[in-house]
């Protein structure tokens, strides 16, 4: 053993130049090496960072190529829904005829005929408030979602097809979008969802005495809770059905469109999930309710005293609720709308 180690270091100490100079050979090719792969990897960084910082760039332009097209449709959304308004006021106008029961009441043979009139009265002024919340907030979500789909479909894709009537696909998507939210909008549909408002609120009414005595707090209350009421009823549950009946619609249109139609459906039927319509018919409601207690001399009338309280203020709620600003919640509506949106691309 001890040979070993003394032959070991014989060798060593015969040939250390040697062994140096091959050491440091080695050395300075492992350093070669080293410093290679070091800029290497310094160059793939350096192109992942330009690669990194091009995409979020690119994001960024897209990003504000989305809100601007977003912002301009939906300030169109907004006249648009003038244009609804009347066709929903018309049809409210011929479905609660008012001026008739308060010709009836005035008319009445007796106390009980007069009370059968009031009750009559009572149920349609109170389904008329909430009905125009309904309706009115049904189409806001509708046309919103509508921009939201337009906005990013003509922002993040250029190669979008143009169809045969039209040479701008943008044109043509929107108009189409607009036909089939039309569809909504027609007095058939608009009558149907009547129909389904006074069901609801006639029931609960039904048991409601002339004399009962409301506080202010309590008829906001009771407002509110009809238009709850009313979103919660299976025949609302899935309102993207109102406007795309079983995607018939849609099997008429051009292909490419069908991909924006289920992306649409899809957002309505997710801003109803979020509980953000039953917030803005909240808000409707909330108005109307105010506006009729502003009337009130004390804070506690009784039902009867409500009516014309109800039947005055409807015309200034309508106003109010039109103009009404709303623009934090249409905020959250396109959030919503955008998140869904760039997440579903990328699933």
């Amino acid at each position: 053993m001890m040979s070993f180690f003394s032959d070991t270091f014989n060798f060593i100490k015969k040939n250390k130049k040697v062994i140096l100079s091959t050491s440091t050979i080695i050395i300075g090719a492992s350093a070669s090496v080293y410093y290679y792969l070091k800029s290497k990897e310094k160059c793939i960084n350096d192109n992942l960072n330009d690669w990194e910082n091009e995409y979020a760039e690119k994001l960024c332009i897209l990003k504000k190529k989305h809100e601007y097209l977003l912002s301009a449709y939906s300030c169109a959304r907004h006249e648009k829904m003038k244009e609804y308004y009347q066709k929903i006021l018309n049809e409210l106008d011929e479905s609660y005829d008012v001026e008739s029961i308060k010709e009836n009441i005035k008319n009445a043979e007796n106390t009980t005929a007069r009370a059968s009139e009031f009750s009559k009265l009572g149920k349609i002024i109170i389904a008329r408030d909430v009905s125009f919340s309904v309706i009115s907030c049904f189409m806001i979500i509708a046309l919103e979602c509508q921009a939201n789909v337009i906005a990013y479909e003509m922002s993040h894709q250029s190669g979008l097809k143009t169809s045969s009537t039209s040479t701008d696909s943008e044109a043509y998507f929107t108009q189409t979008f607009l036909e089939m939210i039309s569809l909504f909008a027609s007095k058939n549909n608009l009558r149907n969802i009547i129909n389904k408002i006074d069901e609801i609120v006639f029931t609960d009414m039904e048991i409601v005495d002339l004399k009962k005595s409301f506080s202010k707090e309590e008829f906001i209350k009771m407002l509110t809770q009809f238009g709850n009421a009313i979103l919660q009823d299976d025949y609302f549950k899935n309102i993207s059905n109102k406007f795309v009946p079983n995607m018939k619609f849609v099997r008429q249109q051009q292909v490419e469109l069908i991909v924006l139609f289920e992306e649409y459906v899809d957002l309505i039927d997710t801003i109803q999930q979020s509980g953000i319509i039953n917030l803005l018919v909240e808000k409707y409601l909330l108005t109307f309710g105010n506006l009729i207690c502003d009337k009130l001399e004390s804070n506690n009338a009784y039902y009867i005293e409500l009516l014309p309280k109800i039947t005055e203020t409807y015309e200034h709620g309508v106003r109010k609720n039109k103009n009404f600003d709303c623009s934090e919640i249409i905020k959250e509506i396109q959030e919503i709308c955008y998140d869904k949106l760039i997440n579903k691309k990328y699933i």
